[in-house]
């Protein structure tokens, strides 16, 4: 389904003027000069946070303490991204001060891999119904505000 890559050290291709992002365990923090690879891939933490995959499309740099994937063309990245989030990370983790992954860990971890058109759909739903919970989720936050600014005005009981 993917191969798993390890990330470089960045320092070499860091610049302001970089157009290609530089991303950590936390997102995006650089740009780069160059880019380590072109395409969809799912990241995943090496050493430190190691339980919040990311996915990417595009061009892009990931730090050495991150693996990304080559997805293969018989398999969704999306799904793959999904499948990352499922993953029991803290089982996985070395018993070190700072949790690690290793490739193996990744690729030994069981998974159901139906085909490719299924993995797009399962994807497509989830991306469907991911943005609808954050829709509702960005409701509920104005809903709060607005209350909060109604009991600023009004007085107290």
């Amino acid at each position: 389904m993917a191969l798993i890559r390890n990330g470089r050290d960045y320092k070499d291709v860091e610049s302001p003027d970089g157009e290609y992002p530089v991303i950590g365990s936390g997102g995006q923090f650089a740009n780069a000069t160059r880019y380590l690879y072109d395409g969809e891939s799912v990241l995943l933490g090496r050493k430190g946070t190691i339980d919040k995959p990311l996915y990417i499309h595009g061009r892009f740099w990931t730090v050495d303490t991150m693996f990304y994937t080559e997805v293969s063309s018989d398999a969704s990245a999306k799904f793959l991204y999904y499948n990352a989030l499922t993953i029991p990370f803290q089982y996985y983790s070395t018993s070190t001060a700072l949790p690690s992954m290793t490739q193996g860990d990744l690729l030994n971890h069981p998974c159901a891999i139906p085909r490719r058109e299924e993995q797009a759909q399962i994807a497509r739903f989830l991306d469907h119904e991911t943005a609808r919970i954050d829709g509702l989720i960005e409701e509920q936050q104005r809903l709060i505000e607005r209350k909060r600014s109604f009991q600023d005005i009004l007085p107290s009981r």
